[in-house]
């Protein structure tokens, strides 16, 4: 996906744990102008550092970056070290801590755990009733579409990202110098990534606003593109202006 230049700075979209560039085509059919600027990228390497090494030939001279879930912990590493070409920071589903020790070894059994069930029927079994809010379990089409990218993935890029998932480091303490015109953007009913943790987010950074969805749970995207959509649309407002 290539982005139109004369609609603004490209957005560069980063996906979460098992998640492809299909995540984000219910947002950007809301939106012609998010569409015409948007620069879908995958995420691989099994630390931060390396799925920002994989990504940085890919990357604009000069962009703003929207990560989900696992792309908004790359993204707050990635607008630290790539400061200076880096113009607005969107944060989906995020997370700014690190992993506590506790849950390491329970991070790495889910990978055994899918290669014995398979990744489809773990991620329907295991994952499904932890993605979305309560009335969006019974969508069959969202599942299909989860499990598809789950599939698409496979397990080694999960083996991957779980790993880079575990050796994050705590980002907390830098959010304070993070100058972009920054969103972030929650979910009510979202059990993995809280509202604690987007509203720990937004009071970090100094240049933040935050949108909670209340009809959405941890998948935002694919739960409410159309109000996602919209968010969007006005923090590049404030990026571009």
């Amino acid at each position: 996906m290539h982005a139109d230049l004369t609609n603004g700075l490209p957005l560069v979209l980063l996906p979460g744990t098992l998640c492809d560039e299909t995540l984000w085509s219910d947002v950007l059919a809301h939106d012609a102008s998010l569409a015409a600027r948007a620069v879908s990228l995958p995420l691989a390497g099994d630390s931060v550092e390396e799925a920002i090494t994989r990504l940085e030939p890919q990357l604009p001279p000069r962009f703003v970056v929207a990560g989900f879930s696992l792309g908004a912990i790359v993204a707050l590493t990635l607008v630290s070290r790539l400061s200076a070409r880096v113009a607005g920071l969107c944060l989906i589903a995020g997370n700014g801590r690190g992993v506590p020790a506790a849950q390491i070894p329970v991070r790495r059994d889910a990978l055994r755990l899918a290669r014995q069930t398979g990744l489809g029927a773990y991620v329907h079994e295991q994952l499904w009733p932890l993605y979305v809010a309560p009335h969006n379990s019974g969508d069959r089409a969202m599942l299909q579409h989860v499990v598809a990218m789950a599939e698409n993935a496979g397990l080694e890029r999960y083996g991957e990202q779980l790993e880079l998932a575990i050796n994050r480091r705590d980002s907390l303490p830098v959010l304070h110098a993070i100058p972009q015109p920054a969103l972030i953007v929650g979910g009510a009913h979202d059990v993995i990534n809280g509202p604690e943790l987007q509203q720990e987010l937004a009071e970090g950074l100094p240049h933040a606003e935050l949108h909670m969805v209340q009809r959405a749970g941890h998948f935002v995207p694919l739960e409410s593109p159309a109000e996602l959509a919209i968010a969007l649309s006005g923090w590049l407002q404030r990026v571009d202006g």
